[in-house]
């Protein structure tokens, strides 16, 4: 198994297809060597929960309340999976 722990993209590059090819990129190197892929994302953050989405990750579970927030309620985290790494980076 293989677990993503930071994705960023500048935000002045923000929606132009960076963050889905390092997706794509990082589940495609996992073929052969890895059956599951792992990460976290703020419930909040919703284009990210659509990115995974669309890759296939699916909700395995959620921690209450996990990113402290400045000045903001803290966000709950749902840890997400995806099986079968060579066919989801293959979309």
């Amino acid at each position: 198994e293989s677990e993503l722990l930071t994705l960023a993209v500048d935000p002045a590059h923000q929606r132009s297809g960076i963050a889905s090819t390092l997706v794509r990129n990082w589940l495609a190197g996992l073929a052969g060597t890895a059956d599951s892929a792992f990460l976290e994302v703020a419930c909040d953050n919703h284009a990210a929960r659509a990115l995974y989405a669309a890759f296939g990750f699916e909700t395995l579970a959620t921690r209450p309340a996990y990113y402290a927030r400045q000045n903001a309620a803290h966000a709950d985290a749902t840890k997400r999976v995806a099986n079968a790494c060579i066919e989801v980076a293959q979309q």
